[in-house]
C-alpha cells in the first residue's frame, strides 16, 4: 500500500478525492487523485481511534436534523473550497477497513487526550457558575434521578424508549453530551433542580437590571 507503485506526490493539476469513513471506534481517510487515464493514485492514508467523547457523538442521518455547533463550524471551514459530496457504501469504500481497524496502541493509551476532549473539559469547567464547584455539580447530578436517566439515554441513544421526565429533552437530543460526569447542552451545563435556585441567586448577585434571570 505504501510502495512507490501505489503512492505518488501530490499534483495540483489533477482532480483530488478525499475518501473518508467513520465507525463506532475509529476514523479512516484516503487522499487520492484521479489521472487522465481514469486511474487513482494514493497521496496519503490516515486513521485514528475515537476518543471517549467523540465516540458519543450522534451520527446525523436525517436531512432535517438541526446540526450542532461542531458541524456548523466544519461547514464554515469548508466554504472556501469547491467540492462535490458522494456517498459510497462500505463495500465500495476503501476507507471502511481503516476506520474499523484503528490503531490499538493509541486506543489503549490512557494518557492520550485529544484536542476535542480538552475542549470539552474546558467548556465543562468554565460553564460552572462562580461560587459553585464542578464537584458540587457532579454530586448533584449523581443524586438527580432524572439527570441520571437522561445520562443513560444520551450514552445509549435509546430515545424511542424514554420516561416522561426525560421526554422534554428529546427536542434538543442532538445538542446533548456528557463530560466529566455532568450533562451539557452545547456549551451550557444542565444543572439539577437542587442547584437551579442557587445558580439563579448567583446570577443575580450584583445584577440590578430591569430584566431578571429566570431558571428553565
Amino acid at each position: 500500500m505504501a510502495s512507490h507503485h501505489v503512492m505518488k506526490y501530490f499534483n495540483p493539476e489533477l482532480r483530488t478525492e478525499l475518501i473518508v469513513d467513520g465507525s463506532p471506534t475509529g476514523l479512516g481517510a484516503i487522499l487520492a487523485q484521479k489521472t487522465p487515464e481514469d486511474t487513482h493514485i494514493i497521496i496519503a492514508y490516515a486513521r485514528r481511534t475515537l476518543s471517549d467523547t467523540e465516540s458519543r457523538y450522534r451520527i446525523f442521518n436525517k436531512p432535517l436534523c438541526r446540526s450542532t455547533a461542531r458541524i456548523e463550524r466544519l461547514c464554515l471551514r469548508l466554504q472556501p473550497y469547491k467540492f462535490e459530496v458522494k456517498y459510497r457504501p462500505g463495500k465500495d469504500n476503501p476507507a471502511d477497513y481503516m476506520s474499523r481497524h484503528p490503531q490499538i496502541d493509541r486506543m489503549k493509551s490512557k494518557s492520550h487526550i485529544s484536542r476535542i476532549d480538552a475542549h470539552a473539559n474546558f467548556i465543562t469547567e468554565n460553564a460552572v457558575p462562580n461560587a459553585m464547584t464542578l464537584e458540587e455539580v457532579q454530586k448533584a447530578t449523581e443524586q438527580d434521578t432524572t439527570l441520571q436517566e437522561l445520562s443513560q439515554v444520551v450514552m445509549t441513544q435509546r430515545w424511542f424508549d424514554v420516561k416522561p421526565d426525560v421526554r422534554p429533552y428529546k427536542v434538543v437530543k442532538d445538542e446533548l453530551s456528557i463530560s466529566n460526569g455532568v450533562l451539557l447542552r452545547g456549551n451550557r451545563l444542565i444543572i439539577s433542580h437542587k442547584l437551579q435556585r442557587k445558580a439563579v441567586q448567583l446570577a443575580h448577585s450584583g445584577h440590578q437590571g430591569i430584566v431578571k434571570t429566570k431558571s428553565c
